[in-house]
């Protein structure tokens, strides 16, 4: 038998593909990597590459090079991805594919951004934004533009992520790309939810669910849902985060998407975490772990092993609590994951520390501190100077602490964190007492507990009970069968139960943070007071003297609201109906609330009518009902606006409206209206106190009157609250 020569089977095999072909190959495994076949896609494109490498056909092997960059990406190897990206650029260079050229580079962001290398990934991106304007491509410059505003985002700089964020819409909506617009809106909303802004934040998410909806886009669909619950999570309003992350775990086990599953348990071990149900809490990250090492997503491993070792943790479970901080670490390493390898080694120095092995975590804490630096991650950075600065308190050495904590100060405050520099502040607190610097120790336990207030009232805008969540899982588990309630009589005395725990849980939460803090601050300045009598002046005596009547008098309205709702739930207030000068009972209302209104420089309108109104009520009950609200339209008012009080007679009775020009209430915030302890996402705008019981307390005492209470409000446009009271039935 004759062999046929090297080049003539060459060309047979030639002339057995074409471009076309392999143009037809690339197009199915881009299809089967959609499908995520991303091993099958990988294959295909191999196979692809080694065919166009004997026709030569450059534009082929850059094209399958990406397509293996997508596989290899989507399976969490960032680094041979970022590899298979330069070797596409090189072959786009040769066959003058701009376009392709452009997108390689847009695809090398996406894998430093997946290493969690932001600058390198935004350098990638601009590369990709320069390439793509220059050649006219908006699709790919709309792409290029969301992502450098992700790496703004996760940077800490959410001004300017918000900025390229927008322009990558509007580019979208010009290319009238509604699916585009509406995955670029979820981000948007992201930036909008990392600064609290959590009405915006759910207007961007329903806006793009609505999209995804009505395309029938079941995966974009269940990523906005789990956006959704975690705006819910971040609310503290756990039953409503519960009931997407469940809702979510449906369809990813319908359509096989193990990775967003494993994210799904992760999502509701936060919640039990949350609630300290911590059983249950290692059981969900167990369930997470499996799937995450079954699938090879090291990056999801990594951060459920270090989940699980930070639940160890609070457990005092050192020994565990080490071993899985380790295993995290060394999946980080393996990874290049910098960010990751950071928080565990900062995690692994406070397990240390608990074990009384200072010195080891001291150092974990400055490899930690190293690693936040060279990736520019301010807040990880500010945490590990935070906790060094925590360890030469203990050491005694606080001049050593001081400047650490300055440093940390710093940081917090130029990345706008409230929560990081409200512990700062606590951390100087702390060192300024033990050096019995008391002055500048209130100083700071002031300014730590002013940014406290604002922080408990956004991220605990309306506290569900810790059982509550338990409930409304347990029932969901029902419905799956994983577990179910024998009786409907049990569930009734369940819900009971869990109510009533609801407000010793609640009662105790808002006591012990309200009460806390001013006591703490009296305690300093009586001590303030004893050391340094001597050398106070009679001004600074009397100064000193009104801060602590101020904070005894603020401590004064909580107990008593909390004695109100103990009463009101209790049926021992009773109305006693006398007749009333409604007309003049306002008025001297609004004399009372002269010397705030002037602090705001705000004025205080009462349109009256033309005769005083009188009506059978009880005096009393009415004036705390229309006092409350009043002063919740001088709470949430920003200087210099107008707060109009109304009085009009109706039939049968009257009618009360307070009306601001504050913030607004949003969708959201309207169904937590007159609860208990509801706090809303809006602030007060000097930093006055709120408990969260207020409304609660008016709404009660509205009903006992006999009467009705609601709101009319559109956020951004003020808030009106009407009160209608029937004094003829």
């Amino acid at each position: 038998m004759q062999n046929f020569p090297h080049n003539t089977i060459v060309n047979q095999l030639i002339a057995s593909v074409s471009p076309e072909e392999i143009d037809r190959r690339n197009d199915y495994a881009t299809l089967l990597n959609s499908q995520l076949k991303h091993k099958e896609a990988f294959a295909v494109a191999n196979e692809t590459i080694k065919k166009s490498e004997l026709l030569e056909y450059t534009k082929g092997i850059a094209q399958a090079l990406l397509i293996q960059c997508t596989s290899l990406f989507m399976e969490s190897d960032y680094q041979y991805a970022i590899e298979n990206c330069d070797r596409a650029i090189e072959f786009f260079l040769k066959a003058n594919d701009k376009e392709g050229e452009a997108l390689a580079f847009y695809y090398r962001g996406n894998c430093y951004f997946g290493l969690n290398d932001y600058e390198q990934s935004q350098k990638q991106y601009r590369s990709a934004l320069s390439k793509a304007t220059e050649i006219n491509d908006k699709s790919l410059m709309s792409r290029a533009l969301n992502g450098i505003g992700s790496t703004f985002h996760e940077l800490g700089d959410f001004a300017s992520s918000l900025g390229f964020f927008q322009k990558s819409i509007v580019i979208k909506e010009e290319l009238e790309d509604k699916i585009g617009v509406a995955g670029y809106s979820i981000n948007l909303g992201n930036v909008y939810a990392a600064n609290g802004d959590y009405a915006k934040a759910y207007e961007c998410y329903t806006r793009s669910l609505q999209i995804f909806e009505e395309s029938g886009d079941d995966i974009s669909s269940g990523d906005c849902t789990n956006n959704i619950g975690l705006l819910y999570y971040r609310q503290g309003n756990y039953s409503e985060a519960l009931h997407c992350f469940l809702k979510g775990i449906k369809l990813w086990r319908v359509i096989k998407d193990n990775r967003r599953e494993a994210i799904s348990l992760h999502n509701i071990a936060n919640i039990y975490a949350e609630t300290e149900e911590f059983d249950k809490t290692l059981e969900y990250f167990f369930l997470a772990l499996s799937i995450e090492e079954k699938i090879s997503d090291k990056h999801g491993e990594a951060d459920t092993l270090q989940a699980i070792g930070n639940t160890y943790f609070k457990l005092k479970d050192y020994t565990s609590a080490l071993d899985f901080t380790n295993r995290s670490l060394e999946i980080s390493r393996q990874i290049a994951n910098k960010d990751s390898e950071a928080k565990a080694l900062t995690n692994m120095g406070s397990i240390l520390a608990a074990t009384g092995d200072y010195e080891s975590a001291l150092s974990s804490i400055r490899n930690g501190l190293e690693l936040h630096r060279k990736i520019h991650n301010k807040s990880g950075e500010a945490e590990c100077l935070r906790d060094i600065g925590k360890f030469y308190i203990l050491k005694g050495d606080y001049e050593s602490a001081l400047s650490f904590l300055n440093h940390a100060l710093q940081l917090a405050e130029e990345i706008q964190s409230k929560s990081l520099s409200c512990q700062i502040h606590q951390q100087f607190t702390a060192a300024y007492s033990l050096a019995e610097n008391y002055r500048s120790a209130l100083e700071h336990s002031e300014l730590s507990s002013l940014l406290e207030r604002q922080i408990f009232s956004k991220e605990n805008s309306e506290k569900i009970n810790q059982l509550q969540a338990i409930h409304e899982l347990e029932t969901a588990r029902h419905e799956s069968e994983i577990h179910r309630l024998k009786t409907i009589e049990l569930a009734e005395a369940n819900r009971q139960l869990i109510d009533l725990n609801r407000q010793k849980s609640d009662f105790l939460t808002i006591a012990s943070h309200d009460l806390k803090n001013p006591l703490s601050n009296v305690t300093m300045l009586s001590k303030l007071l004893r050391k340094e009598a001597e050398h106070l002046t009679a001004a600074e005596v009397a100064d000193f003297a009104s801060d602590i009547q101020v904070i005894t008098e603020r401590m004064f309205r909580l107990v008593k609201k909390f004695l109100d709702i103990n009463a009101l739930e209790a049926g021992k207030i009773t109305p006693v109906f006398t007749e009333t000068n409604i007309t003049a009972l306002i008025q001297e209302l609004i004399h009372s609330f002269r010397p705030i209104s002037k602090t705001k420089s705000i004025q205080i309108i009462f349109d009256e009518g033309n005769e005083h109104i009188k009506a059978i009520v009880d005096e009393t009950m009415l004036t705390e009902v229309i006092d409350n609200l009043v002063s919740n339209a001088l709470k949430y008012s920003p200087r210099e606006k107008t707060v109009e009080i109304r009085l009009e007679q109706i039939p049968k009775g009257f009618l009360v409206a307070v009306q601001d020009e504050g913030p607004g209430i949003s969708e959201i915030d309207k169904q937590r209206l007159f609860k208990s302890f509801a706090r809303l996402s809006a602030l007060p705008t000097a930093g006055e106190d709120s408990s969260g019981l207020g409304l609660f307390i008016t709404k009660k005492m509205v009903e006992l009157l006999g009467g009705n209470i609601y709101c009319e409000s559109t956020e951004g446009h003020g808030a009106t609250f009407i009160v209608e009271i029937e004094t003829e039935k």
